[in-house]
């Protein structure tokens, strides 16, 4: 089992394009699946006061999964963290 971790610098939303590409490439040399994909939105100034305090690293991750309102993206959030 060889398991790769790659970094993509490409425009939000392409994700799934992406993925689909890279585990096309990769079954020609066997089996390949996509274990996890993370994808880093752009971070956007808030003018309406501090940012939020209390939530921790899982929430914020969910928010932003929610945020992108990909349903692939939310469903294997929901798999992923229950």
């Amino acid at each position: 089992m060889l398991t790769i971790t790659i970094q993509v610098n490409a425009p939000s939303g392409q994700a799934i394009g992406i993925k689909e590409d890279i585990a096309a490439y990769l079954e020609k040399f066997g089996d390949a699946s996509v274990v996890s994909i993370v994808e880093k939105l752009p971070e956007q100034l808030r003018m309406d006061g501090p940012p939020q305090r209390g939530a921790g690293p899982a929430e914020r991750t969910r928010q932003a999964v929610y945020a992108t309102g990909n349903k692939w993206a939310i469903e294997n959030f929901e798999a992923t963290h229950g």
